[in-house]
């Protein structure tokens, strides 16, 4: 049985849906874990808000992928993440409005989705309801929400305050709220494991792993973990 190695170990692999296709990128670390390892309790994550509020930029953190790139992303990218004896579908989602009709797709089966709002655009906080109404509409009942308030590191040009977030939490009955910088790397690790240490969520299904939903990766193993070549979303 092969095993990957600890610390950070590439998969790719592409997938498409449509028109769509969503390019793959798995890291497995902290521990081995074998490729087949059914017993594993598997949680996918979708991440939503408007374009540009650093949805990527935090699964990047998270995932510890360099990456220079700012353009937005084009329908979605997946990240799988084992951290903590859970694995994690990372499904980070376009936030242009020409995706809009498409992104229930990848909604399916999600555990839990992180809400990403910019604390300096009052404006991507007030499409907050919009992302939750989409996902009230099209996402499974089981899953939760938690709501993140990014680029915290500009507190001099905020327009959105905490209490502004904590409501939002208690309307939308949210897990909780937080403040993130993908500048400092701020409260990046301490928002996925607070996701993890969540009894409440529900793991994947098993079955149909290759399939939109995330349940799974394939693809080729690269050995450089800052190879990045066919990291862009298409």
């Amino acid at each position: 049985m092969q095993l990957l190695r600890p610390k950070f170990q590439f998969i790719f692999g592409l997938f498409s849906c449509k028109a769509l296709n969503s390019s793959i990128k798995a890291i497995f670390s902290d521990k081995k874990m074998e490729l087949s390892q059914v017993d594993v309790p598997t949680y996918k994550v979708i991440l939503v808000g408007n374009s540009g509020v650093g949805k990527t930029s935090i699964v990047n953190i998270f995932a510890k992928i360099e990456s220079t790139s700012n353009s937005p992303t084009i329908g979605a990218c997946h990240y799988a993440v084992a951290r903590n004896n859970v694995k994690l579908n990372i499904w980070d989602t376009a936030g242009q409005d020409q995706y809009r009709t498409v992104l229930p797709l990848y909604f399916r089966n999600a555990s839990i989705a992180i809400c990403v709002f910019d604390i300096t655009s009052k404006a991507s906080f007030s499409q907050m309801d919009m992302w939750l109404g989409l996902l009230g509409e099209h996402a499974p009942t089981t899953c939760k929400t938690v709501i993140v308030g990014n680029k915290a590191d500009l507190e001099d040009k905020r327009e959105v305050w905490q209490e502004d977030g904590q409501i939002l939490v208690e309307k939308s009955n949210s897990l909780f709220y937080i403040e993130t910088s993908t500048v400092k790397g701020q409260n990046i690790d301490e928002l996925f494991d607070s996701i993890i240490k969540n009894s409440d969520l529900v793991p994947q299904p098993r079955q149909n792993s290759a399939d939109l939903s995330g349940n799974g990766s394939g693809g080729i193993e690269q050995n450089n973990p800052h190879e990045d070549d066919n990291s862009s979303c298409c």
